[in-house]
């Protein structure tokens, strides 16, 4: 008869995992999707979401791009540039940074950080820079004003 194995201690189990064991194992996990959360259930009210998407499609119908463009993952300049503005407004209006993180549905909030730090130094650096980040600031205000008065 053959003896049963003895079972392996929690504590000692890791250890008989080969790299290869634990490189299937992340990358399982990688490929698991990762449950979609609607902007409300990420604790944003109905009023930081219309102010996330003033913002939004201000900056991209002034940057000539979509607003799909402005909420991905591309950091080329035409499109990242849009996106820290948008978010640099919405800091401006005061959104949280994890309210702005959820809007633009960032992982960290260090990216808004960065947003923030970036759009400061363009506008103390170039008159032209701040006057159309002011423009662009004005429109979502209008745009939200606009919301307001005109709820349909």
């Amino acid at each position: 008869m053959i003896p049963s194995p003895t079972p392996i201690p929690a504590s000692e189990a890791l250890q008989w995992l080969t790299t290869a064991e634990m490189i299937d194992e992340i990358e399982r996990r990688d490929r698991e999707p990762v449950p979609h959360r609607s902007l409300l259930e990420c604790g944003l009210s109905k009023d930081d979401i219309k102010q996330g998407r003033a913002a939004v499609t201000v900056c991209a119908d002034a940057a000539g791009i979509s607003t799909d463009d402005i909420l991905g993952e591309s950091r080329v300049a035409n499109i990242a540039l849009p996106r820290q503005v948008a978010m640099y407004i919405l800091r401006g209006r005061g959104l949280t940074l994890c309210k702005i993180r959820d809007i633009f549905g960032k992982s960290c909030h260090t990216t808004i950080i960065h947003a923030e730090g970036k759009v400061r130094r363009l506008i103390k650096n170039s008159q032209r820079e701040a006057e159309a980040v002011q423009m662009l600031t004005d429109r979502v205000a209008a745009r939200l004003e606009e919301q307001t008065s005109n709820p349909n």
